[in-house]
């Protein structure tokens, strides 16, 4: 069974876009505080003002990817599961709940903080927001771009389990301790792929090969932002993309 990738959504901590925008995609240090507070899901979600600027970042790249890949966006029940990745996941909001916990005798705590206080809200989120009731879960590893992510999506699809699904990856600007280095970028990154059966262009066919290599138009990516330097490569006048180094460290080459 072959699969395309329909649609591509991000979110930086100064910007967002689509697949049509990816040349502009460029992870930068800092927080998603600016760009997730500007950002307003069309259609609206009521709890999206209460949510985290991670959680936010997330689920305006998931709403994107699913605009870009042309789904129907008014919340009917349709079979689309969802898989995140991410390094540091809710800890920024751990923290700020658990300084709130501490303080006041416990009365400094905000309740919708709490809400937020497990990986996978925001996943919970966009899945009600669009209608999604295929499966739906957040992986944690050191590196949040390794393709795991996307083999289990793919398996998925391959099992029927899911006539699509939405794959990507999201991490937060980190301040040490946490980072234990300089501050990391942030970023939220997914797509959405679909069987080729769906006659959608898209942006390119995607499979897994022999000895769980993974391919993307053809060549070989080692991990999920090989897939946006691919589509990137594609677009005219689009420039190489560099991510700064801290763990983004690619899938070793065998």
């Amino acid at each position: 069974m072959t699969f395309v990738v329909t649609g591509l959504g991000w979110m930086t901590a100064v910007a967002w876009g689509t697949g049509k925008t990816a040349a502009a995609f460029q992870p930068v240090s800092g927080s998603f505080s600016d760009a997730a507070t500007r950002f307003r899901p069309a259609p609206p979600y009521p709890r999206f003002n209460r949510m985290d600027a991670v959680s936010k970042a997330a689920f305006a790249a998931v709403v994107l990817a699913a605009k870009d890949a042309g789904m129907d966006l008014s919340g009917r029940k349709k079979s689309v599961g969802i898989i995140a990745t991410t390094r540091f996941g809710c800890l920024e909001t751990d923290s700020a709940y658990f300084q709130g916990l501490s303080s006041r005798e416990g009365t400094g705590a905000r309740p919708h903080q709490f809400a937020y206080t497990l990986p996978s809200a925001c996943i919970g989120d966009v899945a009600i927001h669009l209608g999604f009731t295929g499966p739906g879960f957040v992986v944690q590893e050191k590196n949040a771009l390794s393709l795991n992510s996307l083999r289990f999506s793919l398996e998925i699809l391959h099992r029927k389990e899911a006539v699509s699904m939405v794959v990507g990856a999201y991490d937060t600007g980190l301040l040490a301790p946490f980072a234990f280095e300089k501050k990391t970028p942030a970023y939220a990154l997914f797509w959405v792929i679909e069987s080729a059966a769906a006659r959608k262009k898209g942006y390119g066919k995607i499979e897994v090969r022999k000895n769980d290599h993974v391919y993307f138009r053809q060549k070989r990516v080692y991990d999920l932002f090989g897939i946006l330097d691919r589509i990137r490569a594609a677009s005219k006048g689009s420039t190489p993309s560099l991510l700064p180094p801290l763990s983004f460290t690619r899938e070793p080459m065998k």
